[in-house]
């Protein structure tokens, strides 16, 4: 499946495991959190709430659209109960409540309706039933395999960014020949990026292959099956190494 980001080109494909990971990262953290929150207020509504019978008011059918991931958009029923009830402080307070279908078929305008509210905050009610530990779950799910995945890939990327910079200072130099020059499903600004494979011997004459960064298209179209470039790698692991190009 083809990638398309749209920041700066040259600093994604500089930093391109940092910027993918840190996205995931940053979306996934605050839904993570969010959803524990919400979690640990249905938790305490559940606790402390108490019931009263209410008077239905109103019965509404609303629809509602999300956003896909892919851009495109859907849409849903939900099913809305407002109603009237007085909390034991004699004050009497109206409120609204999504149900599912079936409580909604069954309840009836100026019928009686079972809410659950705070004793000390009657303004937090609802439709008495059990707890939406579903919408919390689903958040704090999405939000942990997000953060995850995003720090797993940030600490791989760092880990990359501290062997190249380890080839730089003392990796052994080595000349590599071009073996093939090819786009990849990566885009940058809905351009391709381009890779250079190429093979090198190393200090005791073993042969090893490598793959360059990723490279604007001006950039690979530089190179020819054939072509000669520098690399160096590790002396210890002679399989790793860091194309050096020109």
């Amino acid at each position: 499946m083809a990638m398309h980001l749209t920041l700066g080109g040259s600093f994604i494909r500089r930093n391109f495991g940092l910027v993918f990971g840190g996205i995931w990262l940053v979306v996934g953290i605050p839904f993570a959190i969010g959803g524990y929150f919400m979690w640990q207020s249905e938790q305490r509504f559940a606790a402390a709430a108490v019931n009263t019978e209410g008077k239905v008011l109103t019965r509404d059918i609303r629809t509602a659209r999300s956003r896909s991931s892919s851009g495109g958009s859907s849409t849903s029923t939900e099913y809305w109960v407002s109603y009237r009830f007085q909390p034991s402080n004699g004050i009497p307070h109206e409120g609204s409540s999504k149900v599912d279908v079936h409580l909604w078929e069954r309840l009836q305008e100026q019928g009686p309706v079972t809410v659950s509210y705070l004793p000390n905050n009657p303004t937090s009610n609802r439709v008495a039933g059990k707890p939406d530990w579903v919408g919390p779950a689903i958040m704090t799910g999405l939000g942990g395999v997000f953060a995850l995945a995003g720090g797993t890939i940030v600490v791989f990327s760092l880990g990359k960014r501290l062997s190249r910079a380890r080839l730089l200072r003392v990796g052994m130099s080595a000349e590599a020949v071009v073996t093939a020059v090819e786009p990849t499903s990566f885009s940058i600004n809905r351009v391709p990026q381009w890779v250079v494979r190429y093979r090198y011997n190393d200090h005791r004459g073993r042969t090893h292959e490598g793959k360059s960064p990723y490279l604007a298209p001006q950039e690979a179209q530089e190179w020819k099956e054939g072509n000669t470039g520098k690399v160096k790698y590790d002396r210890e692991r002679s399989d790793k190494s860091l194309w050096l190009g020109n």
